[in-house]
């Protein structure tokens, strides 16, 4: 029997072997094959095995998912390296679980399936795997690309066969050693397998062209269905196109508690950057666009492990304090929200650059990693200082404004200013004095500038509006200016271990060049408070919101640190998660209680059993435990009704009576129960 064991675990070895080497070149997943071998070694380990149990199915179920979803997450699986079929079938997911799972079932000590599943993993990740494109984004994992672009139909065809040899042979594993018309049967299979392989291989290569037509034309129908069907949590992203003509977004207003992203530094990290706007023409900003965008290079990184890449945006020096950002909402073009006197930014990403006036953007950037930014010290107002000297788009305005614009100026006297830090001051505060801030904005009416009806008729506006209007009034005077859009980052988190910012905190204002000091200056023409975060409730709701939203920060920088590779941290991280989930559990005022009260009640429980058991002798004990242990399997069975509690004699009078035990069986627990009767009760 235990020969027979190891030749079912060499079996299926055999079997997942070159289909884990052809996945794992073929995805650029070089875990998966890793992790299924540990799992063959632990399982070939076992001499016995392990009992086939309602309790270790579930746990081997278990154990595979986990691996499954941290490999995913920890390496995911690049789906621009397959056709169409593979958006369908997610092989990221599919073949590693079938993958563990065959492995692990190896372990049982019933092994009759195993086999099978081993052949149903390894045909699937040659089903999936094969359908490789051409073009596909090379592998930065494994580097033996050159198997699959000059080799592919030698490498998947020994791949296939040898997979395919070694489950028809382990097909008669339990039958005994093959003969005669068995081997030719076996032989027949073996051909009639491979000529309808390389049949369709052949089929498929000479139409591959019209097949991948094919497929392209169904995966644009399946994503315009896709996005189309797909319900918007964030109809409003931050950071896009402001255009001031139109009324408040509701959307935005109902989302306002929403959380936008969390951070933690040393002080608040103040007015976050997303993007900036030099051009303005009827009601709407405009950005430089591609004008003056750089392309960042990466620098070497001190932890050569980290994931995440160290990109300069300044040629300052790598020296100051740290601003560690979690995403929680989209924001447009995958911008990175960052103050203006930001340095550096450490991030998972393909690419990251750097617009003409600070903004940040990236290009394949993994949210769930968050990202942190480099600046010199924490200045909750900081602008960014670049260009200097502005040019001559910083003073633009249209022509249809200069007029309303030049009143409003000689109303607040900028021109007799002594210095543009004066103008400043007046210009603000002249905002501040005589406008007021509201979200009820009903839009400028038709072919009416919204800057000129906000100044002349409806002073009453909400931040995008002030800050438009502050910007153009300055050009006025021949000051540079531009539009800045981001979020506005001063609520401390109760624990006093991160910041936040809400949907609600989206903000704009503005920035000025001061021609006296030349340097540009951030200004907020909103009347103060407007975006100061709201206080947080005293009562047991409010708490709960607390403890949820530090769960939830507890689990952002558990998956960022596992996502970047800092494992040491994110078993701190999984630590805090967890005792965090603790807290929060036993704070809320349903759950709480209805705990404590199970916990009591198993406590009882186990200390009454507790105290049953100490009152015989250990030999004693160690039996009776193994026959409450058989009376439980029995009920799980069926063979006994759920609560029964019957005697050891009374349990040898229905085996007598029952057929549904196999004779083995019922021979092997009767003698059982007559070696328990004689233990237990005997003087």
């Amino acid at each position: 029997m235990e020969q027979h064991s190891r030749w079912m675990v060499f079996a299926s070895a055999a079997i997942l072997l070159p289909a884990l080497l052809f996945f794992a070149v073929a995805a650029d997943l070089p875990h998966v094959p890793v992790l299924t071998l540990l799992l063959l070694a632990l399982a070939g380990v076992s001499r016995n095995g392990w009992r086939v149990t309602d309790r270790t199915v579930t746990y081997s179920i278990i154990v595979a998912l986990i691996l499954t979803a941290f490999g995913n997450y920890l390496v995911p699986i690049r789906m621009e390296r397959f056709g169409f079929m593979a958006y369908f079938l997610r092989p990221g997911i599919v073949v590693p679980f079938l993958f563990y799972a065959a492995a692990l079932s190896v372990g049982f000590r019933r092994k009759g399936h195993c086999v099978g599943i081993a052949a149903a993993a390894a045909l699937m990740a040659f089903l999936v795997g094969g359908d490789l494109r051409r073009n596909g984004p090379e592998a930065d994992r494994l580097a033996l690309d050159l198997l699959l672009t000059h080799h592919f139909r030698l490498f998947y065809g020994i791949t296939f066969g040898c997979s395919a040899v070694a489950a028809l042979l382990a097909s008669r594993a339990g039958r005994g050693r093959p003969r005669g018309k068995h081997l030719f049967f076996l032989a027949v299979s073996l051909v009639l397998t491979a000529g309808i392989f390389f049949g369709f291989l052949l089929l498929y290569r000479q139409y591959e062209r019209s097949i991948r037509s094919w497929e392209n034309a169904l995966l644009r129908m399946g994503i315009r269905q896709l996005y189309r069907n797909r319900p918007t949590r964030h109809p409003h992203q931050l950071g896009g196109t402001h255009e001031l003509y139109r009324p408040f977004p509701p959307e935005q207003r109902k989302a306002a508690a929403e959380v936008a992203l969390r951070a933690i530094a040393p002080g608040p990290p103040g007015y976050l950057r997303l993007n900036a706007f030099s051009r303005y023409d009827r009601g709407t900003w405009h950005d430089s666009g591609d004008r003056g965008r750089v392309a960042l290079e990466p620098v070497a990184m001190e932890n050569w492990m980290a994931a995440d890449e160290f990109y300069a945006v300044t040629s300052e020096k790598r020296e100051g304090e740290r601003i560690r950002i979690f995403p929680a909402a989209p924001l447009v073009d995958s911008r990175l929200a960052a103050p203006g006197n930001v340095t550096g930014v450490e991030v998972i990403a393909n690419q990251v650059s750097r617009g003409a006036d600070g903004q940040l953007g990236s290009e394949g950037m993994i949210r769930d990693g968050g990202y942190t930014l480099l600046v010199p010290r924490i200045v909750p107002r900081a602008a960014w200082q670049e260009p200097t000297p502005p040019g001559e788009e910083y003073r633009e305005i249209p022509r249809r404004l200069r007029r309303v614009l030049r009143a409003v100026s000689q109303e607040i006297g900028l021109a007799d200013a002594k210095s543009d830090a004066e103008r400043f001051e007046r210009a603000v505060g002249f905002f501040r004095k005589n406008f007021r801030y509201s979200l009820e904005w009903p839009g400028s009416p038709y072919r009416t500038d919204p800057v000129a009806y906000f100044l002349r008729s409806h002073r009453e506006g909400h931040c995008e509006l002030f800050a438009g209007a502050l910007a153009l009034l300055l050009r006025e005077c021949g000051i540079p200016t531009r539009y800045v859009s981001g979020l506005v980052c001063f609520e401390e988190h109760p624990s006093k271990r991160y910041y936040i910012a809400r949907i609600g905190n989206a903000h704009a204002w503005t920035e000025a060049y001061d021609r006296d000091r030349g340097v540009w200056v951030l200004l907020d023409a909103t009347p103060a408070g407007t975006v100061d975060p709201p206080p947080p409730p005293d009562d047991w709701l409010g708490s709960l919101a607390r403890n949820a939203d530090l769960f939830a920060f507890s689990w952002s920088k558990l998956l960022a640190d596992l996502r970047c590779g800092r494992i040491a941290a994110a078993i701190v991280d999984a630590a805090e998660a967890f005792g965090g989930g603790v807290v929060f559990l036993f704070r809320h005022p349903v759950i709480g209680p209805v705990l404590v009260l199970l916990i009591a009640v198993l406590l009882y429980r186990w200390q009454k059993r507790r105290r049953r058991n100490t009152r015989l002798a250990p030999e004693r004990r160690r039996i009776q435990e193994e026959f409450l242990r058989r009376c439980r399997t029995l009920q799980k069975r069926g063979l006994l009704s759920p609560g029964a509690e019957p005697t050891a004699q009374e349990l040898l009078q229905q085996l007598e009576h029952d057929t549904r035990l196999a004779p083995e069986e019922r021979e092997e627990l009767r003698r059982f129960l007559r070696n328990y009767l004689i233990a237990r009760y005997r003087p």
